[in-house]
């Protein structure tokens, strides 16, 4: 059978899990696969530099896809491809959100930037963000007090976040927008927000141009994710994978459903290595726990993790 060589997983509710973080047994399981010869991709709807620092610029991890596909960079910080906005449609686009109650997030250049009035805890109550997302809002977002300026300079638009205070006027927007730009695309991935894309941006293009970049067929990938907003590279890999905490859609779109983005996966992934592909990478032996990983822990990475939380095997529900 095809040994999987590449694997992409999101970040929200797939590797990060509710709490938040990264599972410390994770590193252990992204560095014996990289030793395998297996190469990791992070995959994710946030902005390159809002991405956990241990995740950026790091071997174990060459590649990142970010804001759902429109821009890919390797550990060097090269960027392998981008796809921006123009200038006038994203002022287009800007200028339809005000006539909503939003909270507009850009991603431009690789960092988001939101308005600098509706950083705080009044606000994000107010458009729903959950609780667990203000410190990564609080820390990563670029304060910015007029956003037309920032998109009427250079074409480095990626995508917009929106948050919404009512879903009413969320599904309104989506229908309006519709109409105006059908060249674009809503998702998303939070209970309030909206991701807009250029359509064919997303995450199951930039997955497929960077299999093309490595060489790899759609038969040599394996991908994971929870939200509607990783459909696409579900859809593409050859073995698509959602946690158990993934939406619906995503289940029934996927050759399996894994663990849950909270559980330790070492074993799971072993058994899935193993059992659901007939293939072995030798790698997750419990019994030594503690050698190669420990030194990684104590080298300042204990919380880099990848892909283990959410590519479970043995005790998967459906089959691969």
């Amino acid at each position: 059978m095809t040994r999987p060589k590449l694997v992409a997983f999101d970040l929200d509710d797939t590797l990060i899990g509710s709490d938040g973080k990264i599972a410390p047994a994770n590193f252990c399981a992204l560095e014996q696969l990289s030793a395998a010869g297996v190469t990791a991709a992070a995959v994710t709807g946030r902005t390159f530099y809002e991405m956990p620092a241990e995740l950026r610029f790091n071997p174990l991890v060459p590649y990142a896809v970010y804001g759902d596909g429109a821009a890919a960079v390797n550990a060097a910080g090269e960027t392998l491809f981008s796809s921006y906005y123009s200038r006038e449609k994203a002022l287009a686009v800007l200028h339809l959100l005000r006539q909503y109650d939003t909270m507009i997030e850009v991603f431009y250049g690789g960092r988001p930037y939101a308005p600098a009035d509706k950083l705080n805890r009044l606000a994000y109550d107010y458009y729903r963000i959950e609780p667990i997302y203000h410190p990564v809002m609080a820390a990563s977002r670029v304060p910015c007090t007029d956003l037309e300026a920032l998109l009427a300079g250079e074409e480095k638009t990626e995508m917009f976040n929106i948050f919404f205070h009512l879903d009413d006027e969320r599904r309104a927007f989506i229908d309006r927008a519709a109409e105006l730009f059908p060249e674009l695309l809503c998702t998303y991935s939070m209970q309030s927000n909206l991701e807009i894309l250029r359509r064919g941006v997303d995450k199951g293009s930039a997955l497929q141009k960077l299999a093309e970049h490595l060489g790899l067929a759609p038969e040599q990938v394996i991908a994971v994710g929870d939200s509607r907003n990783d459909l696409s590279m579900i859809r593409y890999a050859g073995t698509g994978l959602a946690v158990a905490n993934a939406c619906d859609e995503l289940k029934q779109a996927a050759n399996a459903v894994a663990c849950t983005s909270d559980a330790g996966a070492q074993l799971y992934l072993s058994s899935f290595c193993r059992v659901k592909r007939g293939y072995s990478f030798g790698i997750l032996d419990h019994s030594r726990r503690g050698s190669g990983c420990g030194a990684a822990h104590r080298a300042g990475q204990r919380h880099l993790g990848a892909f283990t939380a959410a590519v479970c095997g043995g005790h998967c529900a459906g089959t691969v």
